[in-house]
């Protein structure tokens, strides 16, 4: 019988340990995942700026290239396989390969008279400009789009960029406004000089 109780207290006093060291390990899962979670959040902060930045970059160099000719209100979105999409003013609109284009929920063969588009973006002359480069244009543009985002997030452009930024408001005589500018100036120096280089080689090989 003794020995019985002796075993009985043995497993109880185990179980006991056990369940404590289970309540400390939860504890200890639930601060993990508290930490974790601090950490995505921060992660996806940090990535949406640098998405942000990125974008900003990219609209930079189209509007010093392809749209050169255009107002800065013009600021590209997105691109998917067969549209991209724009916004003028804080109002978006997309352009497909169709020469369809969508706003506001009005969608249709595009027309500056199309009366789905009256007292819309679309109705701007401005806009109405924009868009027809862009149908007339639009495989050249695509790929424009296409190659200058693969530079900024697979090549050196946006670490350039922002390593001119940082240089530049390190040094005293350049306050923070002139400093993007300088940056601006030296980015699309250096992205015209690889430009130059680039279509020099192919003329060579060719």
């Amino acid at each position: 019988m003794k020995r019985k109780k002796g075993k009985k207290e043995k497993i109880k006093e185990k179980i006991k340990i056990l369940n404590e060291e289970l309540s400390v390990a939860r504890k200890e899962m639930n601060i993990i995942d508290d930490k974790i979670c601090t950490i995505e959040c921060e992660l996806k902060k940090y990535n949406t700026l640098v998405y942000i930045r990125q974008n900003e970059l990219l609209n930079k160099l189209l509007h010093v290239s392809i749209f050169n000719k255009f107002s800065y209100n013009f600021k590209y979105q997105h691109t998917n396989f067969s549209w991209m999409s724009f916004l003028f003013k804080n109002k978006w609109f997309t352009i497909d390969n169709n020469s369809r284009v969508t706003c506001n929920g009005a969608a249709g063969k595009y027309s500056a008279n199309n009366l789905k588009y009256k007292d819309t973006v679309l109705d701007i002359p401005e806009v109405q400009e924009f868009i027809e480069y862009v149908i007339a244009n639009f495989k050249i543009v695509y790929n424009k789009i296409e190659d200058l985002k693969k530079q900024i997030v697979h090549g050196h452009l946006y670490g350039n960029y922002e390593l001119a930024v940082t240089f530049l408001l390190c040094r005293p005589p350049f306050p923070k406004d002139i400093s993007k500018l300088i940056a601006n100036k030296i980015l699309f120096f250096s992205f015209y000089f690889f430009l130059l280089f680039f279509l020099t080689i192919k003329t060579i090989k060719n």
